[in-house]
């Protein structure tokens, strides 16, 4: 059954949000899943089926890292994947890797790991009896492969208060951090792949589809008023840049989720990231 797992390993909690277990059914051609962008980088391994984008692309074991648009998932055939969700800056704490060289793309998994590491994994993988021994394995995998280097605190301070909905200013930021403006964009784009200005973008997007989600109700230019957007007209462009569609477009789906959500385009779909 899908699941979500949370990391049992002390080190792994500081870096990653959850492991998902993840099955969709085969659905009518026209039928996609969207992924909304948090600038977290996923890990997937597909179990059944392959992981066929918005423009057609099939992928099998694969990262989005860095994650700073949309990515669509056709639901034309079944999948069944697990999925490593990390924190913003998890994966450069992993690996060291700096991540504004692979923000928003789909690297192989074997660009970012040792090849015979990764088809131990897979077997185990595709030999457990259940999610949950396929998570250990999972989790077990990430621990051997990393530094073992915490993340800096630094940046789990600034990805903090820039979640906040009273973000800070540049200068404000720069101030707490004890960093110069260019040494935090420096740290950002070298540890989330994005500068502190996209990432506070994001971080008002995901807080304006969670008030949509939990609050239908509510008119969505007080939404864009508490968010502080400048009017509705901007919150409408940087909702749809992120998402594909518009907060009203949005508020009509029958489901909605602040990670996933199914819809029927109206368009062409293309996937985001390059």
């Amino acid at each position: 059954m899908p699941g979500i797992f949370l990391p049992a390993d002390p080190f792994l909690k500081t870096i990653v949000r959850f492991v998902a277990f993840l099955e969709f059914p085969a659905a009518d051609p026209g039928l996609h899943i969207s992924l909304f962008p948090n600038c977290t980088t996923n890990l997937s391994i597909t179990l059944k089926g392959g992981v066929v984008l918005g423009n057609r692309q099939a992928k099998g074991n694969f990262a989005s890292t860095s994650c700073l648009s949309p990515m669509v998932l056709d639901r034309s055939q079944s999948i069944s994947m697990l999925n490593v969700q990390f924190e913003p800056f998890g994966l450069h704490a992993l690996l060291g890797l700096p991540m504004d060289e692979f923000a928003d793309k789909l690297p192989d998994l074997d660009i970012l790991f040792k090849a015979s590491h990764l088809e131990s994994l897979y077997n185990q993988v595709a030999d457990a009896p259940n999610p949950a021994v396929a998570v250990r394995a999972v989790e077990e995998f990430l621990v051997k492969a990393s530094r073992g280097v915490l993340p800096d605190t630094r940046i789990t301070t600034g990805v903090r208060l820039l979640q906040g909905e009273s973000r800070p200013a540049m200068d404000r930021l720069s101030h707490t951090l004890c960093l110069s403006n260019r040494g935090v964009r420096k740290l950002f784009n070298k540890t989330l792949g994005t500068s502190p200005k996209q990432y506070a973008n994001l971080a008002r997007f995901n807080q304006a589809i969670r008030k949509i989600a939990l609050q239908p109700r509510m008119p969505l230019t007080q939404i864009a008023y508490d968010l502080g957007y400048f009017d509705q007209s901007h919150f409408n462009r940087e909702f749809k840049r992120y998402s594909g569609i518009t907060p009203k477009a949005f508020n009509k789906l029958p489901a909605k989720s602040t990670e996933f959500y199914n819809f029927i385009p109206e368009g062409p779909i293309t996937f985001g990231m390059t």
